[in-house]
């Protein structure tokens, strides 16, 4: 994986294309941080490839979700108390109103 400056973008994208193809996956940085990575698709699999990337992003949301839950301890609340914490908040929502 290569990592590459929005300013490298701008000056060698000939060449960034090339390493695109040979890599599979470049890492653009803005300031020294990562904030998007560039991936290489074929012509006519451009929407497969775009679920499959939503798809990998919303298991890994799933997983963060999971994990804070077991973390603090909320994912061993039961049904009747989610449904009190629920009424709570929606009475709380109405009264502010």
């Amino acid at each position: 994986m290569r990592f590459v400056s929005v300013r490298e973008l701008r000056g060698n994208l000939a060449d960034l294309r090339r390493s695109l193809e040979e890599c599979g996956e470049i890492v653009l940085t803005s300031n020294g941080r990562p904030f998007a990575v560039l991936t290489g698709v074929e012509p006519d699999r451009v929407e497969e490839e775009v679920m499959v990337i939503r798809r990998a992003r919303a298991r890994a949301a799933v997983s963060r979700i999971r994990t804070k839950a077991r973390t603090d301890g909320t994912d061993r609340l039961t049904p009747s108390t989610i449904d009190g914490i629920v009424s709570d908040t929606r009475r709380t929502r109405r009264t502010r109103r």
